[in-house]
């Protein structure tokens, strides 16, 4: 072995020491964070007696509201992105690290996500009866936080079923641009540095290249997308029914009448069908979010307008 293959190999193991140590300390950092932030909404619910009682109050109590929703927006703010590789070995290696700091897992990080993701939701549409209130210097920087936090990559290993890379959640269609994200480049001893750097995506919303296209029915793979698809449907629509008894207006897509209808049945008109963003296709992850789907009006027409003509389309 001559000198210039020795560094080489000295220079990758303490690459992958590096992206180790930083996605064990990130995972770290995410549980705190994460676990503190929903931890915020069953702490509300529980004083103030059930689910949605705290919503009530904090329409009556708007001060209140904004530093909830400047709060809030500190705790997103402290979430650290982890590097993202394009080595894909060296990104396992941050990523089982990441799971290893984190000590539950990705279920429990989804499952935390969806209800500090609700929470957001709920307190940018307190102060304004449904619309997202961004009036007030608290919603504009939880706003801002929620976007940071869904635009981050998450990482799928090409043995599950992913492109051994890095991948962006969709942004939120109301929230203001994002500046990209800049490269992180971990360091190295001996002169050497390791390149890293978000993987390119071609749409303004996080999807990735190529024309996107649902696996054929009947599949492992889009059975598991159609039962993400559900489970994100009926917590859109918990969500949206909590907002709507809370005296709010939902996703603003309800007549005076129908808000009526709905707070006292808890039933939707019959022409509204529940949309995912088209980011979402082959990607069950983001399926099961909550926040990737919005009520669409006007029947099947109206849902395969959504789909841009043709429902093969995600």
């Amino acid at each position: 072995m001559n000198e210039e293959q020795r560094r080489a190999i000295v220079a990758r193991k303490e690459a992958e020491e590096e992206a180790r140590r930083t996605g064990e300390r990130i995972g770290r950092e995410w549980g705190v964070t994460l676990g503190g932030a929903a931890e915020m909404k069953k702490t509300h619910d529980r004083l103030l007696g059930g689910e949605g009682a705290w919503t009530l109050l904090l329409r009556r109590a708007p001060q209140r509201a904004e530093e909830m929703q400047a709060e809030l927006a500190r705790q997103l703010n402290a979430i650290p992105e982890l590097p993202t590789y394009d080595d894909e070995r060296l990104a396992k290696i941050a990523w089982e690290a990441f799971l290893k700091g984190y000590g539950r897992g990705w279920a429990d990080i989804e499952l935390k996500f969806a209800m500090v993701n609700a929470l957001a939701d709920a307190l940018l549409m307190v102060a304004s009866g449904g619309a997202a209130s961004l009036e007030t210097a608290g919603a504009r920087a939880l706003r801002a936080a929620q976007q940071r936090l869904r635009s981050m990559p998450v990482f799928l290993p090409s043995a599950a079923g992913g492109p051994g890379g890095f991948l962006r959640r969709p942004r939120l269609s109301s929230a203001p641009a994002a500046s990209t994200p800049k490269a992180a480049t971990p360091p190295a001893q001996n002169g050497t540095t390791v390149k890293t750097t978000t993987r390119p995506v071609s749409s303004p919303n996080g999807a990735t290249a190529g024309k996107a296209r649902l696996p054929p029915k009947g599949t492992p793979e889009r059975r598991a997308i159609e039962t993400a698809r559900d489970k994100g449907v009926r917590l859109k629509k918990a969500q949206e029914l909590e907002n709507i008894r809370a005296g709010g207006r939902g996703s603003g897509v309800w007549t005076d009448e129908e808000l009526a209808e709905i707070r006292a049945t808890g039933r939707f008109p019959d022409d509204v069908n529940w949309h995912h963003d088209p980011t979402v296709a082959n990607r069950p992850d983001l399926a099961a979010d909550p926040s990737v789907v919005r009520p669409v009006r006007g029947g099947t027409k109206g849902h395969l307008e959504a789909h841009g003509g043709d429902f093969r389309k995600p």
